[in-house]
């Protein structure tokens, strides 16, 4: 026994490690661990600011990207601490373990990744991704200023983006990459309905590189619930799920724990400026980082 011990390396030491986590700890005290790596995600996107790393214009909007997927992130985890319903059975304060919206949130926090990865981490060239972030704000932009609104602020508001929005159209149009699709998909992305450029969610899962066998069934399902199809209805018709704090059933924060490690590792390759900064953080918690970014992945 002790010569197969002699034989594990680093990598075994950390999976033995992470999978032992996995069963022993409940929801609560996992997540926690989880939380540690948001942490060190949001540190990671701030020390831009603390070092004063002077960065592209275009790149700016991947921070405001890298804030939401840590509030929905950390929301999702604070559903794992039980919701109480203002509701009570036989005297007692009815306390669920709301996996609901823990499945939809978690649905968010995933397309918040892809989002982000499909704009600033993909493996092409910096003039394809500011093509693609113009498009996905020209997309956004021309959505607002469709909506019906009354006040005196919101019309003032919204004539500035219909500014904006020329700006963002004369961008897009010029590029040579809007150029190389054909008139009538032109036409759609001026419409302001394709701020993936015709990409699904499942293409973009696997243009990410995370492991598809991990993520695409999950996907599917998940949107069941942000969808209220009847299979999440279906689910919570079965019976309300009663909150446990010792209960251990992982597998949503398993997938969320490798979405922010992936996030974490595409972010350090994005601005180079954060590895010296990634480096000198806590070595427990980067080869944690480094082997489960390693296993969301697909093989190469």
């Amino acid at each position: 026994m002790s010569d197969f011990y002699y034989t594990l390396t680093e990598k075994d030491l950390i999976a033995i490690k992470v999978a032992t986590e996995y069963q022993e700890k409940n929801n609560v005290e996992y997540s926690k661990i989880v939380l540690e790596k948001i942490r060190l995600l949001l540190k990671l996107i701030n020390s831009l600011y603390e070092e004063k790393i002077d960065i592209p214009v275009w790149k700016v909007w991947s921070e405001a990207l890298i804030h939401k997927l840590c509030f929905h992130s950390t929301s999702l985890l604070k559903l794992y601490e039980g919701t109480t319903l203002p509701f009570e059975n036989m005297g007692n304060q009815v306390v669920v373990l709301d996996k609901s919206s823990i499945i939809s949130l978690l649905r968010v926090v995933t397309e918040n990744y892809l989002t982000f990865n499909f704009l600033y981490a993909n493996n092409i060239s910096d003039v394809e991704k500011q093509f693609r972030l113009s498009v996905w704000r020209y997309c956004g932009i021309k959505q607002r200023v469709e909506f019906d609104i009354s006040t005196e602020k919101a019309k003032k508001k919204q004539a500035e983006d219909v500014k904006l929005l020329e700006e963002l159209k004369a961008e897009v149009v010029d590029s040579v990459y809007f150029k190389a699709f054909t008139a009538k998909e032109q036409q759609q992305i001026l419409k302001g309905r394709k701020p993936r450029l015709f990409n699904s969610w499942i293409g973009l899962i696997k243009q990410s590189g995370l492991r598809v066998r991990l993520f695409k069934n999950m996907y599917g399902y998940k949107s069941n619930y942000s969808h209220s199809e009847f299979i999440s209805v279906f689910q919570i018709n079965s019976g309300i799920s009663q909150y446990n704090p010792n209960e251990n059933v992982h597998s949503e924060l398993i997938l969320l724990h490798l979405i922010i490690c992936k996030t974490i590792v595409d972010l350090k390759d994005t601005f180079p400026s954060i590895l010296a900064f990634y480096s000198s953080s806590d070595s427990k918690i980067i080869s944690e980082v480094d082997f489960l970014n390693r296993f969301a992945s697909e093989e190469k």
